[in-house]
């Protein structure tokens, strides 16, 4: 029961931030500045410059105002020409490669499905030496319009602080690309090789019953 009530508390957590996520999805969706940009192939005009950056400064409002804004390593709305909207941290600056690797995104990091929400663990499209969580969100108001958040892992890692010598908890993916635990483990002690299913977990030849939650659920 008490293990249960630990994890459902850091699902709740981090389902608020998936709302929060898909909130965003929804300001875009409905900004006319920001959609009037996506209609754009180029920037070709004084107006459509300035309808440019009034986008960008929405946009930058709608990001500051999130829960995991301090965690938000950059924010960026795109159609699959040459207009990209981009809101990041002062530490991140993403390059024309780094826009064109996105753009290939949708057919790639989304394989088949382009019409639902995608998360992945992987390298940031700014500095690929980083591992970050990517998630890609279709905008509804165009066929091409993707916004897409690169976010520090430390959003979920954060969640298991209050657990630290209480109880062993951890967050991972389905095929176990990355493991974050409530307590220290080593790269040596091959956790990274554990297996995780609904209702056991394998570590070090051993088998161990454990409570797990989907998120999103």
């Amino acid at each position: 029961q008490i293990n249960e009530q630990y994890i459902r508390i850091i699902q709740n957590q981090i389902e608020e931030y998936i709302e929060e996520a898909e909130q965003l999805v929804t300001y875009c969706n409905s900004d006319t500045d920001i959609t009037l940009s996506l209609s754009y192939d180029e920037m070709d005009s004084p107006a459509k410059r300035r309808r440019c950056l009034n986008a960008l400064d929405n946009l930058y409002g709608y990001t500051q105002s999130r829960l995991f804004f301090s965690n938000l390593q950059q924010c960026i709305v795109f159609n699959m020409d040459n207009i990209s909207l981009v809101s990041s941290s002062s530490s991140y600056y993403c390059s024309h490669d780094a826009l064109d690797a996105i753009r290939k995104y949708p057919g790639t990091f989304a394989a088949q499905d382009t019409t639902s929400p995608v998360y992945r663990y992987v390298p940031s499209v700014s500095d690929p030496s980083l591992m970050v969580f990517a998630c890609l969100y279709p905008l509804s108001f165009s066929e091409d319009a993707y916004m897409y958040l690169e976010l520090n892992p430390a959003l979920l890692s954060e969640q298991l602080l209050p657990y630290q010598n209480l109880q062993p908890i951890f967050i991972t993916d389905s095929a176990n690309n990355f493991v974050f635990s409530s307590f220290h483990i080593s790269d040596e002690e091959g956790f990274t090789d554990s297996v995780f299913n609904k209702k056991t977990f394998h570590y070090r030849n051993q088998k161990y019953s454990c409570e797990t939650v989907s998120v999103p659920e």
